[in-house]
């Protein structure tokens, strides 16, 4: 067996998802295509000429930077195996520095046009999970019947979130919770809800974005979510909690869409 697949195994041990592990597996096929298999003779230097091979193969930033990520966790794994003196993806400074973007929420009238356009019932029940409680949607598509608790005119969530990590949110949009109940009638107790996959979502989202002239997708969704939280006066803090971001920068630019509404507002009154 060789390094590689040792690492494979290893990361298979220490529980991560097997999306992670895929994720890992594509880095380091573009480590080995452009180094060969052997990591030995690597050094800072090369990890940045690979950084800048990256670039001008038009990898994006967040793409480039899960790729040196990964490839730093691979150099770790071979100092403790004492393959190699050094990490040379751990330097400072070599991940690719991401231009911090503010998502558009969706308007009411986008998302009155978007629900009529979804016939389906549970494809409607899905994207309004996404909507009015903040799920991911590869966390929609995981959801069991025992996952919900209504209670006081809401509903509350268990999610098993990204990267294993579970956590509530909750559910009090009265015409989203009447779609639900409906939904659940026709779904055993340890069954899931949902029958598509995290693929099958996305694709019918782009469908339903081009049947009814909405641009969004199923981020767009939980972006909505969120940004109508903050500016709504839900302090920072709950809204990380409800959407399980584990860093609190991640939750920060829905900060600064509020901040921007500050600065359209005064400049209209300045007209």
């Amino acid at each position: 067996m060789d390094l590689l697949e040792s690492w494979f195994m290893e990361l298979k041990a220490r529980g991560l998802s097997e999306k992670t592990v895929e994720r890992y597996k594509r880095a380091l096929s573009l480590f080995t295509r452009y180094f060969g298999r052997d990591p030995r003779g690597v050094d800072p230097k090369k990890a940045r000429e690979f950084r800048r091979f990256l670039m001008s193969r038009g990898y994006s930033p967040r793409t480039i930077n899960t790729v040196i990520s990964a490839l730093s966790n691979f150099f770790d794994f071979l100092m403790e195996e004492g393959f190699v003196d050094g990490n040379p993806f751990k330097q400072k400074g070599l991940r690719v520095k991401i231009p911090r973007s503010l998502p558009r929420p969706l308007s009411n009238s986008e998302i009155s046009k978007i629900m009529s356009c979804i016939k389906r019932m549970k494809t409607k029940v899905a994207f309004e999970l996404m909507l009015y409680s903040g799920l991911r949607v590869s966390e929609v598509v995981k959801l069991r019947k025992r996952d919900f608790e209504f209670s006081n005119g809401l509903v509350r969530i268990y999610v098993r979130g990204k990267g294993r990590k579970d956590r509530v949110t909750f559910l009090w949009n009265s015409k989203a919770i009447e779609n639900l109940k409906k939904v659940l009638e026709e779904v055993g107790d340890e069954d899931r809800v949902f029958n598509f996959k995290e693929g099958n979502l996305k694709e019918i989202a782009r469908r339903v974005s081009s049947k009814c002239g909405v641009k969004f997708s199923c981020h767009t969704l939980r972006h909505t979510f969120a940004t109508n939280l903050v500016e709504m006066g839900m302090p920072l803090e709950y809204v990380q909690k409800l959407l399980g971001h584990s860093n609190p920068s991640t939750t920060q630019v829905y900060a600064e869409i509020r901040l921007k509404k500050i600065e359209e507002f005064i400049l209209s009154l300045s007209k």
